[in-house]
């Protein structure tokens, strides 16, 4: 939608690789259960249901759950 990705990510007891995103920033809400967003070097952001967070461009980061959660995200369609 208007050069967005917006979608539905699951995750289920995992985490996802480190990666950054160099030009753009992320949106992640978090529909059911509960997530991490850790920071590289910095921390983490904790999410509950119906809590958001964006995490800037050019910052390293990954999303982690101990349980089934459920995730919008929206950024930046990469080429």
């Amino acid at each position: 939608m208007n050069e967005q990705d917006v979608r539905i990510r699951v995750v289920n007891n995992n985490c996802s690789n480190f990666h950054v995103h160099s030009d753009n920033d992320e949106l992640f809400m978090c529909l059911e259960g509960s997530v991490s967003i850790d920071i590289e070097g910095t921390g983490s952001i904790s999410l509950q249901s119906n809590q958001l967070a964006v995490v800037p461009a050019g910052t390293r980061h990954r999303i982690c759950s101990q349980k089934r959660s459920v995730l919008l995200v929206v950024d930046t369609i990469e080429s």
